[in-house]
């Protein structure tokens, strides 16, 4: 028989899950979000974003999730992520599988949030 974990969820520990999906971004226009780890952003519609939520919460203890508990994740994402007027802004970049590279100066950079890619190009 497995032990009952019987500890709480804490608006603390709701805050560790948001901040789980970090690099997440708002477009202004839009009710999605985008987030990146690859060196390209991808939307999360709200749905999806339940999902992710809901399988961290079982991570951390299982049969934890609770509709008010993703919908109070989502209104401190809505709050805390950065909000911006578009993506793909670095017109003069192209995104490679291996980073950025500047068509002025055909120069390549690390891949950053800072680019607001939402496209990638897999080659080197």
């Amino acid at each position: 028989m497995t032990k009952r974990n019987d500890t709480t969820l804490t608006p603390t520990s709701l805050q560790g899950i948001s901040s789980s999906v970090a690099m997440c971004v708002q477009q202004e226009t839009e009710d999605s979000f985008y987030t990146t780890n690859t060196g390209v952003y991808e939307e999360f519609s709200e749905e999806n974003l339940g999902k992710i939520i809901r399988a961290v919460m079982h991570e951390g203890r299982w049969n934890s999730w609770k509709n008010t508990y993703e919908t109070e994740i989502i209104r401190t994402l809505q709050r805390e992520a950065p909000i911006v007027e578009e993506m793909n802004t670095g017109r003069n970049f192209i995104n490679l599988k291996n980073g950025m590279l500047n068509l002025s100066t055909f120069r390549l950079h690390e891949h950053s949030p800072m680019y607001l890619s939402t496209v990638k190009i897999l080659i080197p």
